[in-house]
């Protein structure tokens, strides 16, 4: 019995490891704007996740499975981007772990991600 304890304890410890939340529980994102400079606040229900003082800028930006509102300024013109989150592609090796692993990466949100980089657009000005 007691050779078996080893190899019992690494598939048990393989079994409840995730593989996305290996990968961490945020995403860097560039955020562009179109025009570029613009001074951008980015919320997710209602809440403030983050601030760009000047586009182009990277943030982290914590996983979830809520998407992300993203509004830019400048010079009195405004662009707004709502940015839904995709499945991590790293997600599906928690098949292999019979489905433990899966539950804890949706719980941490680590079967979520976010795009590298997200452009804002502003509306064109007659």
């Amino acid at each position: 019995m007691r050779r078996f304890r080893a190899p019992c304890i690494a598939a048990l410890g393989l079994a409840l490891s995730s593989c996305a939340a290996l990968t961490g529980t945020a995403d860097v994102v560039t955020v562009n704007s179109e025009p570029a400079g613009a001074e951008c606040h980015i919320d997710r229900m209602a809440q403030p996740v983050a601030v760009i003082k000047s586009t182009p800028q990277s943030v982290r930006i914590v996983r979830s499975s809520y998407p992300i509102d993203i509004t830019c300024t400048k010079e009195g013109l405004a662009g707004n981007l709502t940015v839904a989150p995709g499945v991590n592609i790293f997600a599906y090796g928690d098949l292999l772990g019979g489905g433990v692993p899966y539950l804890l990466d949706s719980v941490l949100d680590a079967d979520r991600s976010l795009p590298d980089s997200v452009l804002v657009q502003f509306p064109l000005q007659h």
